[in-house]
């Protein structure tokens, strides 16, 4: 049977890219698969923000010494920058995928930082 790892490894040796992933001088470069994920934040106003994040899924084993991603860590891909986090504070920059109950694989949210 094939674990969470394993079928995320299938989608990565058909969609994956490779990015670096930066935490001050530390960084690993592995295979992911981006997305995107929009949405509307409600304001303390009652004013409604819309956002954009690109997210990636990426197998724990594969940032080896790096270790998990954390918020404020730096993603590089295709000659941009993305900084890990979410703009809805209440949700987790990193999280485990659904289903994937021994976190063998992330779901990480990312901001550009380009127009």
């Amino acid at each position: 049977m094939f674990n969470a790892a394993d079928q995320l490894r299938v989608l990565l040796s058909i969609k994956g890219q490779v990015i670096t992933i930066r935490r001050g001088d530390l960084s690993a470069k592995l295979e992911a698969v981006r997305g995107t994920n929009a949405g509307r934040l409600l304001g303390g106003d009652g004013s409604y923000t819309s956002f954009r994040t690109d997210d990636w899924l990426i197998v724990v084993a594969d940032t080896g010494s790096f270790g998990r991603p954390v918020a404020g860590d730096v993603i590089e891909w295709n000659g941009k920058q993305y900084t890990i986090g979410h703009p809805d504070n209440r949700r987790q920059a990193v999280e485990r995928r659904p289903g994937d109950d021994e976190e063998l694989t992330l779901r990480i949210h990312s901001i550009s930082e380009q127009p």
